[in-house]
């Protein structure tokens, strides 16, 4: 556990240094609010909070991942997600096969859509190239 906040620590820090201005990304992306309790999922073991002003930036590494409705790969498919997507993680469960992240979409066909994706088809993003 310890290891896995040590590495989120190190993404956070990695996606806000992509901010040129509050709440903007390098690419364009306006980013939510994350201590917006709206947007934090019950179940979820940890998320940014308010020393993280904005989601952490992740994109699908995967050539297709489903956007669910809850953590879990029998939940409603909400969509798909392709490869390249971008997406902020306002964040994650951890389960005894794999972890989950709830999201909020920034492109593709379900822009603005907050759901789940398996954290295994996702990569953090380090640079404003990812």
């Amino acid at each position: 556990m310890r290891i896995r906040m040590a590495i989120a620590a190190a993404g956070a820090a990695a996606a806000l240094s992509l901010t040129s201005a509050p709440g903007a990304l390098a690419d364009g992306h306006t980013q939510p609010d994350v201590a917006s309790a709206s947007l934090v999922k019950k179940g979820c073991t940890w998320y940014p909070g308010p020393d993280y002003p904005y989601p952490l930036l992740r994109k699908v590494t995967a050539s297709a991942a489903h956007l669910r409705s809850r953590p879990s790969s029998h939940s409603t498919s909400k969509g798909l997600l392709k490869r390249g997507t971008k997406a902020g993680l306002i964040c994650v469960r951890y389960t005894s096969k794999w972890d989950w992240d709830y999201v909020t979409v920034y492109s593709g066909a379900n822009k603005g859509r907050h759901g789940w994706v398996s954290s295994r088809w996702l990569k953090v993003c380090e640079d404003a190239q990812c």
